[in-house]
């Protein structure tokens, strides 16, 4: 009688362990880092000329913006190919990579929300502002694994800030009839309505790209 060999299975917490002395290199620190300086500079260029809520608003909204164009770049993955087939590979670089970019808003805002915070005097104010910049993050971040996954390249990034410079264009072309960028007034609850419809689209599509790729395609799953 023969013996098997066990091969023993390492769990997440080991994965994570082993690649932390790689994840660092996949991380385009130079791009995180010029934008969070980026976004401190807008700050500091345009804090004192704000005397009201509604340039506070917006100089928030121009940080969001910047800040979401940067932390795309801690998703650019050249070995994307690879970890692809190891779920819990990947799993834990995605985790990285999240920890990472959440670093990486919070350090690129705290500057915005410590001078502007003073304009924010309500708490609608407050939440619908933080509403928008997270739907911001989230769509960016949905759009970069979109670009990954679906069409193979492995460095989104670079292509996010047209889907930046689109989401402009959808809201200028919809401004109208469904406004989104709108100041405190009658029209602040129901844009905000939009801007969680919109959060939740990004969320949607980010929950989908990063599901596991031996899973049961949507496709088929729905047809069930």
């Amino acid at each position: 009688m023969t013996d098997t060999a066990t091969v023993p299975r390492l769990g997440a917490g080991a994965v994570v362990r082993g690649l932390a002395q790689y994840a660092p290199r996949l991380a385009k620190w130079p791009m995180l880092a010029a934008g969070i300086a980026g976004s401190w500079l807008l700050v500091w260029w345009r804090s004192d000329g704000v005397t009201e809520v509604d340039g506070a608003l917006w100089l928030i909204r121009g940080v969001a913006a910047l800040a979401a164009v940067t932390v795309v770049f801690a998703f650019d993955d050249p070995s994307v190919d690879t970890t692809r087939a190891l779920p819990v590979a990947r799993r834990a670089l995605m985790g990285v990579r999240f920890a990472v970019s959440a670093v990486a808003v919070v350090v690129a805002m705290s500057p915005a929300a410590l001078v502007l915070g003073q304009y924010l005097n309500t708490w609608s104010v407050a939440v619908g502002i933080a509403l928008e910049a997270c739907a911001v993050l989230v769509l960016t971040t949905a759009a970069a694994l979109l670009l990954q996954r679906q069409l193979g390249i492995t460095e989104p990034a670079q292509f996010v800030l047209l889907v930046v410079v689109g989401l402009l264009m959808v809201v200028q072309m919809v401004g109208q009839r469904w406004p989104l960028l709108v100041p405190p007034g009658p029209q602040w609850a129901e844009a905000h309505w939009r801007w969680i419809a919109m959060l939740a689209l990004g969320v949607l599509v980010m929950v989908w790209q990063l599901r596991d790729p031996a899973a049961c395609p949507l496709r088929r799953f729905l047809r069930r």
